[in-house]
């Protein structure tokens, strides 16, 4: 995280995932990012924009038999890559 020395003291806006939740996953990003964290409010996928675009994923996600790890990686990595920048700016235009 100290990587991004451009984005200390920005916010990194979760959900509430427990594990995004644990004492120590604050700790430690908000002394090794310089971030703050903020969590949205429980049950407002709307509010996450990572949830728009798995949901845009998901349907296009072809249904079949995954046998093994490349596969797996294949079948996100094509719809993925179809999700043009603007459907992805759009999910972050929280009007």
């Amino acid at each position: 995280m100290n990587q991004y020395e451009e984005f200390r003291g920005h916010y990194l806006i979760m959900d509430n995932c427990p594990i995004h939740n644990h004492v120590d996953i604050r700790k430690y990003i908000e002394s090794h990012g310089g971030y703050e964290c903020v969590y949205l409010p429980p049950y407002s996928p709307e509010l996450n924009p990572i949830e728009q675009f798995w949901s845009v994923c998901k349907s296009k996600i072809e249904r079949s038999t995954f046998e093994g790890g490349d596969i797996i990686f294949q079948n996100l990595e094509k719809p993925a890559i179809m999700c043009s920048p603007v459907t992805c700016k759009a999910f972050a235009d929280i009007q």
